[in-house]
């Protein structure tokens, strides 16, 4: 009989059937189970921190809404309305604006000219990108503007835009304006309305401003004054006129000739310089300042000028005179002639090639008629054409004809004839062509219809003007439409002009205004209150609280501090609680306003509502009056006394509730950061040392509400803000608690998870063992 031996060296159920992974997720939730009541502690803590934020930003609309009643200013509050003596609307021709200083009134407006822009036009030009040809400086308001041959209108137009920019703007915008299909002019506006205008000067020897057609003929005054003319203001009497105007190497100098007596000036030199200069030729001048808050300006004054020369444009250049821009009156001609259909003639156009004229014969004639300037007929003259005549023949012929006038084409081919003698003219031109051409082929030849004598030439589009008005029959002018200061606290806007239309302004009390800054200040009382009932409610049957800062003592103490401020008594007259202006407390803890019962003690008690709402004062001495008080400044009846009245030398003295003041001028002022009145200022008006007398102030409702949500909000000590503050840093403390927790339990399942992976590990080795052993025996 045998024996056999058997030798088990399975590893069954050793590293098998465990899900490591899964037993380490569960261990890591388990783990994380404690982070949880700190989670939600954190989230208590942020809904805390959001509650508090919505609640100071609640206090701070309360506080804006106070603020805005806090002084008596905040009710000086007026609207104006318009009404018009006749048909023409008055919102056509005013608006009216008031501010806190205007007063209670009525007034009769008449607008008889409303202020404009000054616009002055070049000549007309058949082209805006075209060189043209010009050269010379021209000073736009001060300010050298160089023209080099190759300058087209878009340049010039550029360059003086240019200039128009920064603190030294000339105030000058340059366009081009198409006149007609083929012709293009350069308009210079002035940026702002008002008669000062334009300057427009020639800053060098050549008449550039003529070329380009700005100047007509000759010079005028630019700056008369009585007995005299000066020059432009210049902001220094010691620096190179040429420096200051930006002409600096252009040495513009050349002789002048004043009242007859001649003198030599050059521009390099400064004001000083040429007055001295002008003095020493017999000429009387002198340099005048003028000073205008900070800015002192100077001008050159030339005394008795009545006549001068001034060929080089040196007295054009300081300011002294200007270019003529008076219109030119003439005739101009309806035909447009060409040379092709579409080629306006010039002055060197042979009258045989005029578009239209086709045979040119023996006998060929234009007929020269019209009147003169004082009305008496011209001389009839009858013009031969021949096949070499031209238009500038024609135009010659024309001006001999008529006496003292020019006679020109226009950049179409019109011929215009400007009258140059002085007061009303009555120029009259006609021609009429005879063409005698046998064989019936002469064509046609006309100029056209002359019409009436009037304005041909407008250097000036448009003057510039002051408005012109009148407030309670006092006649006023204004250089913008936008008028200040013609009645205090209002501003007026000029918007159209009708002499024979009074506009009555009447300024009231503005009641819906003050109602509404009001009803603002009530909002923002109900809005806080509401959010702290709001807080604190709590529904039994869900229990659960209204928010999160349910049961706050510090948010209960903050509501309880705002019912006490508004229920504050103030002042001393009929109007001392909130309910006497018709704001009362209702059974919702809100305010309510009475419209009929606030409106009422507005138009009745007007000073006690204000004084209910702001800081006021009074004093047993009328001469004593309320002049401020700062946030310490508490409420109370404190002793006032004078022992030294202001004057040469010397300033206010006395005391505030037997504490020296400080006084300055009239004022005396309480600075003395341990004592109640601390901050109240008030003013003497009296003119002798008065007796001992008392001062009360008293803080009004918005005042207290004012001052108290400001030391909630403070940015540093506010209460709101020390809660906002306070609660941030537990949620903080909390974020690092969990962090730091957090960082544990990965840390510890870390370890835990090499741990599982060492066993897998050492399980698989002997699972290889077992395997090897297994092999092995059943070999035996």
């Amino acid at each position: 009989m045998s024996t056999t031996t058997s030798t088990d060296l399975s590893l069954s159920g050793v590293g098998s059937g465990i899900d490591w992974q899964s037993m380490l997720t569960q261990l890591t939730a388990v783990e994380n189970q404690s982070l949880d009541p700190l989670n939600t502690e954190k989230t208590t803590y942020n809904s805390k921190l959001a509650a508090w934020q919505t609640f100071g930003s609640t206090i701070s609309a309360l506080n804006s809404a106070s603020a805005a009643l806090q002084s008596a200013s905040g009710f000086d509050l007026t609207s104006a309305s318009l009404s018009s003596s006749s048909s023409t609307a008055a919102a056509s021709l005013l608006s009216a604006t008031t501010d806190s200083t205007a007063t209670k009134g009525s007034y009769q407006i008449v607008v008889t000219n409303q202020a404009q822009v000054e616009k002055l036009a070049s000549n007309s030009f058949s082209s805006e990108s075209n060189a043209l040809g010009i050269t010379g400086t021209i000073i736009v308001n001060g300010q050298a503007v160089q023209l080099q041959s190759t300058d087209t209108l878009q340049n010039l137009s550029s360059k003086i835009n240019l200039l128009d920019n920064g603190s030294s703007a000339t105030g000058v915008t340059a366009s081009i304006m198409q006149d007609s299909s083929s012709t293009y002019r350069l308009v210079l506006t002035s940026d702002t309305a008002g008669s000062a205008g334009i300057s427009l000067l020639n800053g060098s020897a050549s008449d550039t401003l003529g070329t380009l057609g700005f100047n007509g003929t000759g010079t005028v005054l630019k700056n008369s004054v009585a007995g005299g003319a000066q020059s432009d203001s210049f902001t220094s009497a010691s620096t190179s006129v040429e420096a200051l105007l930006g002409t600096d190497g252009n040495d513009l100098s050349g002789t002048v000739t004043i009242n007859g007596k001649q003198a030599s000036i050059d521009l390099s030199d400064n004001l000083n310089t040429i007055a001295s200069t002008l003095s020493s030729a017999g000429i009387s001048a002198k340099v005048v300042s003028q000073t205008s808050g900070s800015t002192t300006t100077n001008r050159l004054q030339i005394e008795g000028m009545s006549s001068w020369t001034d060929s080089n444009n040196v007295l054009q250049a300081l300011g002294v005179v200007q270019g003529n821009r008076t219109d030119q009156i003439g005739v101009t001609g309806s035909i447009a002639n060409t040379t092709d259909g579409s080629t306006p003639i010039t002055a060197a156009t042979k009258i045989t090639d005029i578009y239209g004229y086709n045979t040119n014969a023996a006998g060929d004639k234009i007929t020269i008629s019209g009147t003169l300037h004082d009305g008496t007929a011209a001389t009839s003259t009858d013009f031969a054409i021949t096949s070499s005549t031209t238009v500038g023949d024609l135009l010659n012929q024309i001006q001999s004809t008529f006496g003292n006038v020019t006679a020109s084409l226009t950049s179409e081919g019109k011929i215009q004839v400007v009258d140059h003698d002085t007061g009303t003219s009555q120029l009259s031109l006609n021609l009429k062509s005879t063409l005698t051409d046998p064989g019936g082929n002469a064509g046609v030849l006309g100029f056209g219809s002359f019409g009436q004598v009037g304005a041909v030439k407008k250097y000036v589009l448009q003057q510039g003007e002051n408005a012109a008005f009148s407030v309670d029959g006092m006649s006023m002018t204004s250089p913008t439409n936008t008028v200040t200061g013609a009645i205090p606290g209002v501003t007026l806007n000029l918007l159209g002009q009708d002499s024979g239309t009074t506009v009555t302004l009447n300024v009231n009390r503005d009641t819906q205004g003050i109602e509404s800054k009001i009803n603002t200040f009530i909002s923002a009382y109900n809005a806080s209150i509401s959010y702290v009932d709001t807080q604190m409610t709590y529904n039994s049957d869900t229990q659960t609280t209204g928010g999160p800062l349910f049961g706050d003592n510090t948010l209960k103490g903050i509501k309880l501090q705002l019912q006490d401020s508004i229920l504050n008594q103030v002042g001393t007259g009929s109007i001392k609680y909130l309910s006497d202006a018709g704001i009362t407390v209702g059974d919702d803890n809100m305010l309510h306003l009475n419209t009929s019962t606030f409106e009422n003690a507005l138009a009745t008690n007007y000073t006690g509502v204000v004084s209910l709402f702001s800081d006021s004062g009074s004093s047993t001495n009328a001469a004593f009056q309320y002049a401020g008080a700062t946030t310490t400044t508490q409420s109370g009846t404190y002793a006032m006394s004078v022992s030294q009245l202001s004057g040469t030398n010397q300033t206010l003295a006395g005391t505030i509730n037997n504490q020296t003041a400080s006084g300055n001028g009239n004022y005396l002022t309480l600075n003395d950061t341990g004592d109640p009145a601390n901050g109240l200022s008030v003013l003497f008006t009296g003119s002798t040392v008065p007796s001992s007398s008392t001062f009360t102030f008293t803080r009004g409702i918005a005042s207290l509400l004012a001052n108290y949500t400001n030391q909630l909000s403070d940015s540093v000590t506010g209460t709101v803000t020390l809660q906002e503050t306070a609660t941030q840093s537990s949620i903080d403390a909390l974020t690092t608690k969990i962090t730091d927790m957090q960082n544990n339990i990965n840390q510890k399942m870390d370890t835990m998870k090499t741990e599982f992976e060492d066993m897998n590990t050492a399980v698989a080795q002997m699972q290889q063992t077992q395997s090897y052993l297994s092999s092995q025996l059943a070999n035996l």
